[in-house]
């Protein structure tokens, strides 16, 4: 799914796009238990094996809830 060189039919991208949901929705739930961290990786494991631009998802669109949990991993990190 991630290597380029697969073409993605439309049938496809729609099963790979639940994929994408799923993930997203499980980092949402990471962040709403106060783990930042869990869902960053959840995040990464998101652009590494399903990636949002694969299946024509505009990922800025996450910049600004990416961007909230690396600030909240960050402030963390500085309390502990």
């Amino acid at each position: 799914m991630a290597a380029p060189v697969i073409v993605i039919d439309a049938d496809s991208r729609a099963l790979f796009s639940n994929y994408l949901a799923a993930l997203t929705q499980l980092a949402s739930a990471e962040a709403a238990r106060g783990r930042p961290d869990a869902a960053l990786a959840t995040l990464r494991f998101m652009d590494e094996h399903v990636p949002p631009q694969r299946l024509r998802f505009d990922s800025s669109q996450l910049a600004p809830f990416r961007a909230q949990l690396e600030a909240a991993a960050n402030q963390r990190m500085s309390h502990e």
